[in-house]
């Protein structure tokens, strides 16, 4: 489907929707890998612990701790990188992953999301 340079500039800015998701278990430096929705725009995170934060279009990469941001605890958000998908990979469904992994391995900890 393709949508007008307008709509690509609002949903852009302002996301298109409010989707909740299930709690991530970051525990133990548990790496997590979480499949962005083709309409989301946004990706607010709170999370109780820090996490590594790495974008990109495979479904099983596995976070660096020498090159990968670091951020939390608390509430941050994400454009999403729409521009890892160009072309065919756009057109085609192409899919845009999360890639989040504790910092520090500790116990009981989690990531709580909502796609926008």
């Amino acid at each position: 489907m393709k949508i007008s340079e307008q709509d690509a500039l609002v949903r852009g800015r302002y996301g298109g929707n409010w989707t909740q998701a299930t709690v991530v278990d970051i525990s133990s430096a548990a790496q997590e890998h979480i499949t962005i929705g083709r309409d989301t725009s946004i990706i607010r995170i709170d999370t109780d612990s820090r996490v590594y934060v790495l974008f990109d279009t495979t479904s099983n990469t596995s976070n660096t701790t020498a090159n990968d941001i670091r951020r939390g605890p608390g509430y941050f958000e994400y454009y999403i990188p729409r521009g890892l998908l160009v072309g065919e990979d756009y057109e085609s469904g192409a899919t845009v992953y999360l890639h989040v992994k504790q910092v520090s391995s500790v116990a009981s900890k989690e990531l709580r999301y909502v796609e926008s």
